[in-house]
């Protein structure tokens, strides 16, 4: 799957600049996944991690190009983390 060319909605950087995220993180998460879950049929969450805490991107994947809907990161890495 594809993803290092999704584009960020308006969404998407809002919250990451509310939340401190660095939109490069994003597109290295994108780029770069270290795991992906499936959330219904055309959206996928792209988690990768910082440090010790995750990322998670929520990606649409019915459009061309996906589209990064939200990212936010979490501290607790074992309620998501399937690898």
């Amino acid at each position: 799957m594809k993803l290092h060319d999704a584009f960020f909605t308006l969404h998407c950087i809002e919250q990451c600049a509310d939340r401190g995220i660095n939109l490069d993180d994003v597109q290295e998460a994108l780029c770069y996944p270290e795991d992906i879950l499936w959330q219904g049929l055309h959206r996928v969450v792209v988690h990768r991690m910082l440090g010790n805490r995750l990322l998670r991107v929520v990606v649409d994947i019915s459009t061309k190009p996906p589209k990064a809907v939200t990212a936010y990161v979490t501290s607790n890495v074992l309620k998501y983390w399937r690898n």
